[in-house]
């Protein structure tokens, strides 16, 4: 019967390489890929809404989107624009003469870090944390059966995050100028990042629709500081995915798995507890593709016991009627954005964390019972086309409730637990004794509730001539963020009658583990930043932020702490 199975499992998998087209169009490409952002700028210019920001995409679903681009319509720039995003789906790596083909890539970035006041010891206290730097050393491996199947394998070599379980700092960034090199001085000889598969997929699909298996990084949604309802926080998320697009739909269901908060802290300890994010999407576009609106909803289902119940993945249920507090906490996430005219588009995102409907208790009126988490994003883009490249404009305001994503902590004796939409990230350590840190991200936006957020970005892209390859990219960036007192580590309680729901930012928590005031924290960030293609492939970068917090940590402070954050990279692709 094996025998059988599998013959006709080679019978398939041969019949479908013979029969495909030349280009492969399964490839996956990440969420930070300037494909995307390129295909941004054509809908903004031809006033239509944005493309659908639910990444990462299949190189066939970028396709579908440069489709709806009239090339004949274009003007100057833009044509350069829509002839890089062509060239690049279609680039000659993937172009497939026999049935099977591999292709093997590799990009070598050395990164310098330089700060001026080692108090900024967080990676919270910097823009440029540990998502964001890169390893050493790439290595990329891709496998493609004709345009059916297509597999990626990344290896890197660089640095660990710094952060450590028992610490309130990261080791990375208590020196004033460090770099992405192990082993060479200051890092340590054990300086070692081990996790060294960023991205890992299996993927394949047809015209319109797609299934991938394996490691990326996902982000939903079109904001410039983050998203509220699945950010893209974490180097990688661990996934099942399948979507559906076509001209005005999209259907995403998306299945993550993270490590719990209930693993041992070494590496011979099995692996406890469940925890999983579980969102279904659906996106379409109106009125002659000016407006785009999708709605979101997630589960995110814990289990201290590795129970496991299929119901739950279930990908067309509406998750919040499954009723079971005590393993899940589902959110709600509606997306819009509108092209007024040509150049200009408006963006909004709400999240729904929890409520009281019409007649219960709520702390709003001071009778007790659960806070209201909603999140609000607000922003506006705009692209002005000029000779040999264009300038993005975006300003984009964000106000979180106190309690967005928090739930109270787990209850031992009843068994309560509490599901909060922050995930840990799994890390081996060897510069501290080979164990196991365990850093916390927030699956939602970056900076977690508790705040508001202003911030205005301004960058220029430019091209070489003729040429549609860009060439050099400068920008500077104006951020504010008030954040209150409530962190990932202040798990809410149920409202006792007479107490009110505080304001973001707070600085009173009435409940949690350790009712606590404070003052608001207040920080200033002004970024300038910039690339610049000296050869085919090679790229020197450059970003300065000048940070200026007030009340830090949210222990009251007349005076302002100051810092200067310097990092240069230099990057070869081959």
């Amino acid at each position: 019967m094996k025998k059988k199975f599998l013959k006709c499992l080679l019978i398939t998998l041969a019949s479908l390489a013979l029969f495909s087209n030349e280009y492969n169009l399964n490839k996956t490409f990440d969420v930070d890929s300037k494909i995307y952002k390129n295909l941004c700028t054509l809908f903004i210019a031809q006033k239509k809404a944005l493309p659908s920001s639910t990444g990462p995409w299949s190189a066939q679903e970028l396709k579908n989107m440069l489709d709806l681009i009239d090339y004949e319509n274009l003007e100057g720039i833009y044509k350069k624009v829509y002839d890089s995003i062509l060239a690049e789906i279609f680039t000659e790596r993937l172009i497939n003469q026999k049935s099977f083909s591999m292709h093997f890539s590799a990009q070598a970035d050395i990164q310098f870090y330089a700060h001026t006041n080692t108090n900024f010891n967080r990676e919270s206290d910097w823009n440029y944390g540990f998502e964001e730097r890169s390893p050493l050393f790439l290595g990329s491996a891709e496998f493609w059966s004709k345009n059916y199947f297509y597999a990626l394998h990344t290896l890197s070599l660089g640095t660990p995050s710094g952060i450590q379980n028992d610490k309130d700092y990261d080791n990375f960034y208590c020196i004033n100028f460090t770099h992405n090199i192990p082993c060479l001085p200051p890092n340590s000889a054990m300086a070692f990042n081990l996790d060294v598969n960023p991205r890992s997929l299996l993927c394949f699909g047809g015209e319109n629709w797609s299934f991938r298996v394996g490691r990326d990084k996902i982000k939903w949604g079109s904001g410039e500081t983050g998203n509220l309802f699945l950010g893209g926080n974490s180097v990688y998320d661990d996934n099942f995915c399948f979507v559906m697009f076509f001209d005005k739909f999209k259907f995403t269901n998306l299945i993550t798995f993270y490590p719990s908060e209930y693993d041992g802290i070494t590496s011979s300890n099995s692996l406890n507890g469940i925890k999983s994010f579980i969102a279904h999407k659906f996106e379409t576009r109106l009125f002659d593709q000016r407006l785009e609106l999708s709605i979101a909803e997630a589960i995110m289902f814990q289990s201290v016991k590795n129970t496991f119940d299929v119901r739950i993945y279930n990908p067309m249920n509406f998750f919040h009627n499954y009723f079971i507090r005590n393993n899940a906490n589902s959110i709600l996430g509606v997306d819009a954005n509108f092209a007024i005219t040509q150049n200009l588009n408006v963006y909004a995102q709400i999240v729904m964390d929890d409520f009281t409907i019409f007649g219960e208790t709520s702390p709003s009126n001071g009778k007790g019972g659960c806070p209201n988490a909603f999140g609000y994003m607000l922003g506006l883009k705009s692209v002005i086309p000029l000779e040999n490249g264009f300038f993005n404009i975006c300003v984009e305001g964000v106000y979180n409730d106190t309690y967005l994503y928090l739930r109270e902590s787990y209850d031992s004796k009843n068994e309560i637990y509490g599901v909060s939409f922050y995930r840990y990230v799994r890390e081996y350590d060897m510069i501290n004794g080979s164990r196991i840190n365990y850093y916390k991200v927030c699956t939602g936006y970056r900076y977690g509730g508790d705040c508001v957020v202003a911030d205005l970005k301004l960058k220029y892209q430019g091209f070489h001539g003729n040429s549609c390859d860009m060439i050099w990219n400068i920008g500077c960036e104006f951020f504010y963020l008030a954040h209150g007192i409530v962190y990932t580590d202040n798990q809410w309680g149920f409202y006792p009658e007479g107490i009110y729901s505080p304001v973001s930012p707070s600085t009173v928590s009435p409940v949690g583990i350790n009712p606590s005031s404070g003052a608001v924290q207040h920080t200033l960030r002004f970024s300038i930043f910039g690339d610049y293609e000296i050869l085919k492939d090679f790229v020197v970068y450059a970003t300065m932020d000048s940070y200026f917090i007030k009340n830090m940590r949210n222990k009251a402070n007349k005076a302002w702490d100051f810092d200067f954050q310097f990092i240069f990279g230099i990057k070869y692709k081959i």
